[in-house]
C-alpha cells in the first residue's frame, strides 16, 4: 500500500478514534510505559494521552500528547490552529499531571504535538518562537501524517493491511464459536457458560510413557560410562528429568506437537481455550499475533481433499471467503497455528496413514507453521515424526477445586465445598475426579442427587439417566418418550458408528435405524423424527451439528453406549474378541467391564480364544477391565495383580516393567501399597530408594505421611532425594511446604538440588519466590542450576529476567547452560537476543550448545548454520556431540545429510549415538538403510541402542525382521540393554501397523 493511500486512511479518523485504535497502542508497541487517555472534562487540561518512560537511573519522565486530526496552520498572533495549539502545549506543561489514582500530581517532562494532517512550517516556527521566551521549545516535538505513517510502519506494520477488517471479521467468528461452552460442561448450567470461566489451565508432561532405564541403575550408569570430565559432560546433556509444563509454555517451547491424554483429559477444551485465547489477543491487539486455525480431523478426511485447500474451507467457514492469498503469507511466515484434534478419531489405519502422509507434506511446504494434534494415548502411534509428544497430565486436588468453583460459580460457594467434601471423602471417586470429563459427569449428578456412584460406569449410567429424563422447565414441555426408549435408540446408533469406525451419522440413517426397531419400542411410523428431535434437544447426549448430520456429544457417550448394546447382545464378548486389538475399541471394552460389573466371564474368554502377544496385550487389557469392574472373583484379580507386579520387577524388558506399572496405577492394590509402605521403613537403604521411586510411580496419595517423613528425616540423603522425586511425582499440594523447607536448609545440595527440581515438577506458584531466590543467590552451584531446571519446568515470565541474569552472569557454566535451556523451554520471542547473545559469546562450549538447542527447539534459523558447522568440522568431540542433541530438537530435513554421513562415519560413538537419535526425531525414510546398519553392526551398544529406538520413531514394517533379531542382543552398561529399545520399537511398529508379533523368532 503506498504512503498517500494510508494517509488517507488515517484522515478519515476523527480524533476519538485516532487517539483510541491508532495512538495508544502504537506508543505501547513502542514500549512507553501506563499509556492513558486523558482526553475530556476539566482535568485534560490541554493533554489528550499521558505515558512515561523510565531514564537510566529509574526515575519517570512523563509525556503529554496533543492530539488533533486536521492540518495546524496559522500564527499564535491570529485565532488559528497554530494558537490552539500553542495554549495545550503551555497548559500540558502548566497543569500537573494527577496520576490514575488521584493520589500525586506529578510534572510533564515533555510535549509531543502530533497529527494525521499536515503541519505548516510557518505554524512551527510561531508556537517555537514563543515557547522560546518560556525555554520551553527543546521539550516540544511535532509529528504530523507522514511521521505517523512512518511510526505505524515500523511498529505496527499490521495496521494498514487492507485484510485488517477480514481477519477481525474472522477472529470474532471464531471467539463467537468458541467462547461458549457446548459439551458435556454446558449441561445442567443454568445460563449459558463461557470457556474461560470454566476453564482450568491444563498440565502437560514431556515424558515419555516409560522411563528409558530404571532409576535406581541411573547412578550405576554414570558411574561405569561417563568416568571423566567429557562423559559426564555428555552425561549432563543426556540426562534430562521430566518437564511439567502448562499449554501456553508448550505452545511457546514446541513448533510441533502430539499432545495425548486420556479420553475425557480435555483435549478439544484445550484447542478451544487456545483459539479463543488467540483471537482475543488478536482482536485486543489489533494485530495477527497469531492466527488460529482448528481443524477437526474427521471432518477433515470426510471432505477428501488437501490439508492446504481445506484451511481455505475454514476461513470460510469463519467469514473469510477470500482468504488465500493472505493466509498463504501468513502460513509461509510462521504466524499460522493449526491446531489438528483427533487424530484417534480417524479410527482406521489407512485414515491414520493418509492424514499423517498429509500432515508430513504440509509442514515440509510450511516449515515455520506450528502445528498442534491431538489425540488418546491408545490411538498414536509416533505416526508424526518430527513432532514432541506431550501427555495431558490428570487434574492434581488444586485444579479439581477450581473446577468445582467455577462450575458452581461466585453464586453457590455452599454447593461447591459441599461437593469437592464429597469428592475429597471418597478415594475411588477422587480417583476419577482427576479427569475433567468425569468430573463434569460427577458436578452434574451432584447437582440432581448430592450424592456420587462410585464406578465410572455407574457415573455414566446416572448420567444418562438424568439428562434422559430432562423436560423444558421454561415452556412447561414434559418429554412424550421414556428414557427406555431413547437409551434403546442411542443404544444401536453408538454401536453402528463404532462397528463403521465413524464419529457422525446422518438424520436419513437414524431415522431408519429408529423405523427398524419401531414395533419393538411401540413407536408410530410418524414418530420417528419426534423421537430423533426430543433426544437431541433436550437430552443434549446427540447432538445435531448440520442440518442433517448429528454426533454424541462426546466421543466417550458413544463408547458407553456401545458397552451397553455389547452387554446386551447375546455373545457380546464375541463381539469384543473381534475387535480386541483395534485401539478404537479398547474403552467400550473396559466399558462394558464395568457395565457388567464382574470382568472374570471376559479375561476367561480373552485368555482362551486370544495368542497372547509378546507385548502381553491380553494381560495388560485384563488389569485394566478388573480396574473398571467391581466383583471380579478376588482370587482372579489377585492373580493378575501378582501377574503385573512380578513383570514390573523382573520382567526382562524394562517396557514391560514400565506398562505393567502403568496398569498397576489404574488398580493402585492395597497389597502392593502396604507392601511398599512398609519396605519404605526397612534398615536397608536400598530397599527404601526402591519403595520410594515405586510409590511415586504408582501415585498412591496414601503414601504421602511415609514420603513426607523418609523427606525429613531418613539418614541416607539418596532416600530423601528418592522421597523428593516421588512427591513431585504425586504432586500432591501437602508436600510443598515440607519441600520449599528442604530447598531452603537441607545440608546436602544434592537434596536441595532435587527439592528444586521436585517443586517445578509440581509447577505451583508458590515455589516461584524461592526458586528464584536459590537461582540469583545460593552458594552452591549445583543447587542454582536445580532451580535454573525447574523454573524451566514451570515456564513462567516472571521467571525470565532471573534466568537471562544467570545466562550473562553466573560463574558456573553448568548453570548458564541449565538457564539457557530454561529460556529456551519457556520459549518466548523475548529470550532469543540473550540466547543469540551466548551462542556467540559465551566462552564455554556448554553453554553454547545449550543457546543452540534451546534455540533450535524454538524454531530459530539464527541456530541452523552453527550446528550444521559444528557436526561436520569442529574438532571437539562433545561440540559435535551436541550439535547432533540440537539438530534432533530442531527436527529439520535439511539436516538429514550431515546427519546421515555422521552415522556412517564419525568416529566418537557417542556422537553416532545423538545423530540416531536426531534420525528418529526427522522421522525420514531415507535413514532407514544406515540406521538398520547401526543397528546390526554398530561396534558400540549405545549406538545399536538408539538406532533401535529411531527405526521405531520411523515405523516401516521393513524393521521388524531385523528388530526382532536384536531382542537378544544383551549388549548393556548397568543395565541399558539394546533388547530394550528393539522391543520398544517392534510395539511402535505393531501398533501403527496393526500386527500382533505372537513370538520371538
Amino acid at each position: 500500500m503506498e504512503k498517500k493511500e494510508k494517509l488517507e486512511i488515517l484522515r478519515k479518523l476523527d480524533e476519538k478514534r485516532l487517539r483510541q485504535e491508532v495512538l495508544i497502542p502504537l506508543f505501547q508497541k513502542m514500549g512507553f510505559k501506563d499509556v492513558i487517555e486523558y482526553h475530556g472534562g476539566p482535568a485534560e487540561k490541554g493533554k489528550d494521552i499521558i505515558y512515561y518512560e523510565t531514564d537510566r537511573y529509574g526515575d519517570k519522565d512523563y509525556t503529554g500528547v496533543v492530539v488533533k486530526k486536521d492540518d495546524i496552520s496559522g500564527s499564535v498572533s491570529d485565532s488559528s490552529g497554530a494558537m490552539t495549539v500553542l495554549n495545550q502545549i503551555q497548559q500540558t506543561f502548566n497543569e500537573p499531571y494527577t496520576d490514575i489514582y488521584g493520589l500525586k500530581k506529578l510534572v510533564i517532562n515533555r510535549c509531543i504535538v502530533i497529527t494525521s494532517g499536515n503541519i505548516k512550517n510557518t505554524a512551527v516556527e510561531s508556537i517555537t518562537g514563543t515557547l522560546e521566551r518560556f525555554n520551553m521549545d527543546k521539550l516540544v516535538k511535532f509529528f504530523d501524517g507522514s511521521k505517523l505513517v512512518e511510526l505505524l510502519d515500523t511498529h505496527m506494520p499490521d495496521y494498514f493491511f487492507k485484510e485488517l477488517a477480514c481477519f477481525n471479521a474472522y477472529f470474532n467468528a471464531m471467539k463467537d464459536d468458541f467462547q461458549a461452552i457446548r459439551d458435556i460442561s454446558a449441561i445442567g448450567q443454568k445460563e449459558p457458560v463461557l470457556l474461560e470461566d470454566l476453564y482450568v489451565s491444563l498440565k502437560l508432561s514431556e515424558t515419555s510413557r516409560e522411563r528409558e532405564m530404571p532409576f535406581d541403575m541411573e547412578k550405576e550408569v554414570e558411574l561405569k560410562i561417563f568416568d571423566g570430565k567429557e562423559m559426564e559432560r555428555k552425561a549432563k546433556v543426556m540426562k534430562r528429568r521430566e518437564r511439567v509444563l502448562d499449554v501456553d509454555a508448550a505452545v511457546r517451547s514446541f513448533h510441533r506437537m502430539v499432545v495425548v491424554g486420556a479420553p475425557g483429559a480435555g483435549k478439544t477444551t484445550l484447542l478451544k481455550h487456545l483459539a479463543l485465547k488467540s483471537c482475543k489477543t488478536n482482536i485486543e491487539k489489533q494485530e495477527r499475533l497469531t492466527v488460529p486455525v482448528p481443524i477437526t480431523l474427521r471432518e477433515f478426511i470426510r471432505e477428501g481433499m488437501g490439508l492446504r485447500n481445506y484451511i481455505d474451507k475454514v476461513f470460510e467457514k469463519y467469514c473469510f471467503p477470500e482468504a488465500k492469498d493472505s493466509v498463504e503469507k501468513d502460513l509461509k511466515s510462521g504466524k499460522c497455528m493449526l491446531l489438528l484434534d483427533g487424530f484417534d478419531e480417524l479410527a482406521t489405519r489407512e485414515n491414520q496413514v493418509r492424514v499423517a502422509e498429509e500432515i508430513h507434506r504440509f509442514v515440509e511446504q510450511y516449515q515455520r507453521c506450528r502445528v498442534l494434534v491431538t489425540s488418546r494415548i491408545a490411538g498414536y502411534h509416533d505416526e508424526l515424526t518430527g513432532f514432541t509428544r506431550l501427555e495431558l497430565m490428570e487434574f492434581d486436588e488444586n485444579q479439581v477445586k477450581q473446577f468445582i468453583h467455577n462450575w458452581f460459580g461466585k453464586d453457590e460457594p455452599k454447593k461447591a465445598q459441599s461437593m469437592l467434601k464429597a469428592v475429597k471423602g471418597n478415594q475411588n471417586i477422587r480417583n476419577m475426579a482427576k479427569n475433567p470429563l468425569m468430573l463434569a459427569i460427577i458436578a452434574i449428578i451432584y447437582e440432581e442427587d448430592r450424592e456420587l456412584p462410585q464406578r465410572r460406569a455407574d457415573l455414566y449410567k446416572r448420567a444418562v439417566d438424568v439428562l434422559l429424563r430432562k423436560w423444558d422447565l421454561r415452556k412447561k414441555l414434559k418429554n412424550r418418550f421414556s428414557v427406555e426408549q431413547k437409551e434403546f435408540i442411542l443404544r444401536k446408533l453408538a454401536f453402528r458408528c463404532h462397528c463403521r469406525n465413524q464419529r457422525t451419522i446422518s438424520e436419513m440413517e437414524i431415522l431408519k435405524e429408529i423405523s427398524r426397531h419401531s414395533t419393538r419400542l411401540g413407536l408410530k411410523k410418524e414418530e420417528t423424527k419426534s423421537i430423533l428431535e426430543e433426544i437431541w434437544q433436550r437430552s443434549y447426549i446427540l447432538r445435531q451439528i448440520s442440518m442433517d448430520t448429528y454426533d454424541f456429544l462426546h466421543l466417550s457417550f458413544q463408547e458407553y453406549f456401545t458397552a451397553l448394546e455389547i452387554k446386551e447382545q447375546e455373545d457380546g464378548v464375541g463381539t469384543i474378541i473381534q475387535h480386541i486389538s483395534e485401539p478404537w475399541w479398547e474403552e467400550p471394552i473396559m466399558l462394558f467391564a464395568g457395565i457388567s460389573r464382574d470382568a472374570e466371564p471376559l479375561i476367561k474368554r480373552i485368555q482362551k480364544e486370544v495368542p497372547e502377544d509378546i507385548l502381553l496385550s491380553n494381560l495388560m487389557l485384563s488389569g485394566k477391565c478388573i480396574a473398571d469392574a467391581e466383583f471380579t472373583n478376588p482370587d482372579l484379580k489377585e492373580e493378575i495383580v501378582q501377574r503385573l507386579w512380578q513383570l514390573h520387577n523382573d520382567s526382562e524388558f524394562i517396557f514391560i516393567r514400565g506398562r505393567a506399572m502403568g496398569v498397576l496405577r489404574r488398580l493402585k492394590p492395597q497389597s502392593i501399597t502396604d507392601l511398599l509402605l512398609y519396605r519404605l521403613k526397612d534398615s536397608d537403604s536400598s530397599v527404601r530408594k526402591s519403595a520410594a521411586n515405586t510409590l511415586g510411580a504408582m501415585g498412591s496419595p496414601e503414601a504421602l505421611p511415609v514420603l513426607l517423613d523418609a523427606l525429613r528425616n531418613d539418614e541416607d540423603s539418596e532416600v530423601r532425594g528418592r522421597a523428593a522425586n516421588a512427591l513431585g511425582d504425586i504432586g500432591s499440594p501437602e508436600a510443598m511446604p515440607p519441600l520449599l523447607e528442604v530447598l531452603r536448609t537441607d545440608t546436602d545440595f544434592t537434596i536441595r538440588g532435587l527439592a528444586a527440581e521436585a517443586l517445578g515438577v509440581m509447577g505451583s506458584p508458590e515455589a516461584m519466590p524461592t526458586l528464584l531466590e536459590a537461582l540469583r543467590s545460593n552458594s552452591d552451584f549445583q543447587v542454582r542450576e536445580s532451580a535454573a531446571s525447574a523454573l524451566g519446568y514451570m515456564g513462567s515470565p516472571e521467571a525470565m529476567p532471573t534466568l537471562v541474569e544467570a545466562l550473562r552472569s553466573d560463574s558456573d557454566s553448568s548453570v548458564r547452560a541449565r538457564a539457557a535451556e530454561a529460556l529456551g523451554a519457556m520459549g518466548s520471542p523475548e529470550a532469543m537476543p540473550p540466547l543469540l547473545e551466548a551462542l556467540r559469546s559465551d566462552t564455554d562450549s556448554d553453554v553454547r550448545v545449550s543457546a543452540a538447542s534451546a534455540l533450535g527447539a524454538m524454531g530459530s534459523p539464527e541456530a541452523m548454520p552453527f550446528l550444521l558447522k559444528a557436526l561436520r568440522s569442529d574438532t571437539d568431540s562433545f561440540d559435535r556431540f551436541c550439535a547432533a542433541y540440537g539438530l534432533g530438537a530442531m527436527s529439520s530435513p535439511e539436516a538429514l545429510p550431515p546427519l546421515l554421513e555422521a552415522l556412517c562415519s564419525d568416529s566418537d560413538s557417542f556422537v553416532r549415538w545423538c545423530v540416531a537419535n536426531a534420525l528418529g526425531a526427522i522421522g525420514s525414510p531415507e535413514a532407514l538403510p544406515p540406521l538398520l546398519k547401526a543397528l546390526r553392526s554398530d561396534e558400540d551398544f549405545f549406538v545399536r541402542w538408539r538406532a533401535a529406538e529411531a527405526l521405531g520413531k520411523i515405523g516401516d514394517d521393513t524393521a521388524i525382521q531385523p528388530l526382532e533379531e536384536a531382542l537378544e542382543d544383551d549388549g548393556e552398561y548397568a543395565g541399558m540393554k539394546v533388547k530394550d529399545k528393539a522391543f520398544e520399537a517392534l510395539e511402535k511398529i505393531s501398533r501403527r501397523t496393526g500386527k500382533r508379533i505372537l513370538s520371538r523368532k
